[in-house]
C-alpha cells in the first residue's frame, strides 16, 4: 500500500470513529412564527407586533411532502442538536465518500 492511500486510510479511521460518537440525527429545520389568531377584533389582525406566540415548528418531508410540527421550548433546544447532528454527519459522511473515492482512484492505478 503507498504512503498516500495509507495516509487516506487513517483520515477514513478518524472520520468513522467520529462518525460513532452520535446520538441522534434529526432530518429539517427548525422555525419560530408568531400568529394571527381567529378574533377579529384581537389586536393581532392589524398590528404585527401583537401576535400571537413564539411557537417553535420543526419543518421536514416525510414521504417526500413538506411537513410541520409544532414543538415546545424543551424540545426546540432537543431538536436543535439533533439537527447540527445531522448536519454533522452529512458533512463526515461527504468527507468519506471523497476519501474513499481517492482511495479507489489510487488502488486501481496500480
Amino acid at each position: 500500500m503507498k504512503k498516500f492511500t495509507q495516509h487516506l486510510q487513517m483520515k477514513l479511521q478518524r472520520i468513522k470513529k467520529a462518525m460513532g460518537d452520535f446520538d441522534l440525527a434529526a432530518p429539517g429545520t427548525i422555525r419560530t412564527i408568531y400568529m394571527k389568531c381567529g378574533k377579529a377584533t384581537c389586536s393581532c389582525q392589524k398590528n404585527k407586533k401583537d401576535r400571537h406566540g413564539p411557537y417553535n415548528l420543526w419543518d421536514r418531508k416525510v414521504n417526500g411532502r413538506p411537513t410541520s410540527k409544532m414543538i415546545s421550548q424543551n424540545q426546540f433546544k432537543q431538536m436543535s442538536q439533533w439537527i447540527e447532528q445531522r448536519k454533522r454527519l452529512e458533512k463526515l459522511v461527504a468527507q468519506a465518500i471523497v476519501i474513499s473515492q481517492q482511495i479507489a482512484l489510487e488502488e486501481f492505478e496500480t
